[in-house]
């Protein structure tokens, strides 16, 4: 009864006050804090919403057997007042070769020139894929030059470094070739400036961080180009490509992925190097919130208690994704919100992208892979002949299976020719470069103007194909997911063939991340290649 249960001696809960009998204190209740609970599994947080507001001038389609949603390209923001793009006549004379063949710097980049190229404010540039802020690094990298340029123009190597985090091994490449091309640079003098004009290149390093070896390679490239006047070595540092201490010591750009950085940096004997480091540069710094995050928050931190320690500036620049704590993440950098913080949503993408949804409502699994097939051959065709056409999957066998579907419907429905003329050169082209290709399946589908990529095949056959997809003789390229994060190649039409990946770690299917699919979305009208992407 009532009057029982009232009587009974209540049980005391965990949290409920203790009371000592020798002092009659209260101490406070114990709080537990569950970590378990506030794990998440590998990867992102997959949030799921029913309630979806779609931008105006959406629509949807009912079709048999799936369904699409059609989102239109956001409308660029109108200038403020005042605001204009920078032309590239108009900058210093040392940086109008690294912009060849642009008239003028973009939106976004005609924002951040200012802080970049004359401020050491720490950075955090948030933008979408595509829109330039490679440009943006390159400005950073240049600020730091300037302290060390001589009276004839020539740098001091010894005096400095430099480190590019990047994500990926092609990205590392593709920086470090890009940089070794030689031009001319006339950089202001500044802090690092022998009296015969030369730079003193042995007083500073620069590091860029970019998360994956694809990355590493491509931004070796790139800044290796740009930079190679000033006799600076530029140089990539993964698992593939190992430094000797003699070549780091001699190394004033070091691209490299963040585990590399970080093993390196944890060792108390490179200290000697690891403090002349004067600029660090993060690329995709988005991926904190990915099972690689902690080791991008120990290099920060790790950084971050050096300049404590030994009073030398570190400058930390991030470029990220749209972020939607991005104020946050600017904390962590020791960004000024006002000086260094820039955000730039989908409207400032350089090329307007229009984008669809299909859902697949068929339930059966042999039925629901051959709608997909039949979808993406509809979407292949929509573009054949005019436009080239990247499509997404998610496994190396993937590739082979879903182009020799469109293929083999082609050849069904005679629309072959739709894709390349009987005779064209481009044709003539694929039937020659065919017989030198060592992968079976890419040897047969090339003739026809199709081919695949992904990393289980030979760098030969990898680099042929991305030659022959930059030069527009391939049509229809079927890609894993990792060239999204590698090689910058022209595609109108981006097509992401499915929403899960196999995991092995967790041994089931699970959906792919949400930065994973933003990059693939980025491979969609490039700015140097296109006006609109799909």
């Amino acid at each position: 009864t009532s009057q029982q249960s009232s009587e009974a001696p209540r049980k005391r809960h965990k949290s409920d006050p203790e009371t000592t009998s020798s002092t009659g204190q209260v101490t406070g209740s114990r709080k537990v804090l569950q970590l378990e609970e506030l794990m998440f599994a590998a990867g992102a947080h997959f949030m799921a919403n029913k309630r979806c507001q779609l931008p105006p001038g959406s629509f949807r389609k009912q079709r048999k057997g799936y369904e699409e949603v059609h989102v239109p390209a956001l409308k660029p923001k109108p200038f403020d007042e005042g605001e204009t793009l920078i032309p590239i006549e108009k900058l210093p004379k040392y940086a109008q070769p690294a912009f060849e063949g642009f008239k003028n710097l973009n939106r976004i980049q005609s924002r951040i020139c200012k802080a970049a190229l004359e401020t050491d404010e720490n950075l955090l540039v948030c933008a979408p894929t595509g829109a330039g802020k490679t440009n943006v690094a390159l400005l950073c990298l240049l600020r730091e030059l300037g302290k060390h340029v001589n009276d004839d123009g020539s740098v001091n190597v010894h005096d400095f470094k430099m480190i590019y985090v990047a994500p990926m091994r092609s990205l590392v490449q593709e920086m470090v070739m890009a940089l070794r091309v030689s031009i001319y640079f006339d950089i202001k003098l500044n802090k690092h400036v022998n009296d015969d004009g030369s730079v003193n290149v042995h007083d500073f390093k620069m590091i860029y961080v970019a998360p994956m070896r694809s990355l590493v390679q491509e931004m070796v490239g790139n800044f290796s180009k740009r930079l190679s006047a000033y006799n600076l070595r530029v140089s990539e540092l993964t698992g593939d490509h190992q430094l000797t201490r003699e070549q780091i010591d001699a190394t004033q750009l070091i691209v490299c992925t963040p585990e590399k950085w970080d093993i390196i940096t944890r060792k108390g004997g490179e200290r000697s190097f690891t403090n002349l480091v004067r600029l660090i540069i993060i690329d995709e710094v988005h991926l904190l919130h990915d099972e690689r995050g902690p080791v991008l928050e120990a290099l920060v931190a790790r950084t971050l208690r050096t300049v404590e320690q030994t009073q030398e500036e570190v400058r930390l620049v991030g470029l990220s994704a749209t972020l939607p704590n991005y104020t946050d993440v600017a904390a962590f950098l020791r960004v000024k919100p006002d000086q260094g913080l820039f955000y730039f949503d989908n409207s400032f993408r350089p090329v307007a992208l229009e984008q669809q949804y299909i859902g697949v409502t068929e339930k059966k699994a042999l039925k629901r892979f051959q709608v997909m097939n039949d979808i993406v051959y509809e979407k292949t065709m929509e573009h054949a002949g005019r436009n080239q056409i990247l499509v997404f999957v998610h496994s190396r066998k993937e590739t082979g299976k879903t182009a020799r579907a469109i293929r083999d419907m082609c050849l069904e429905k005679d629309t072959l020719g739709q894709f390349l003329r009987e005779g064209s050169a481009s044709m003539e082209v694929l039937r020659t470069e065919a017989e030198q290709v060592k992968n079976p399946e890419l040897r047969e589908l090339l003739p026809y103007g199709f081919a695949i990529h992904h990393a289980g095949m030979s760098r030969v056959d990898r680099t042929l194909v991305e030659d022959l997809f930059a030069d527009r003789h391939i049509q229809v390229l079927v890609s894993t997911a990792t060239l999204a994060w590698g090689v910058n190649l022209p595609a109108h039409t981006v097509i992401v063939k499915g929403t899960q990946v196999y995991s092995p770690e967790r041994g089931r299917w699970a959906e792919l991340g949400a930065l994973d699919v933003l990059q693939m979305l980025g491979r969609a009208g490039r700015p140097q290649y296109d006006t609109k992407g799909e």
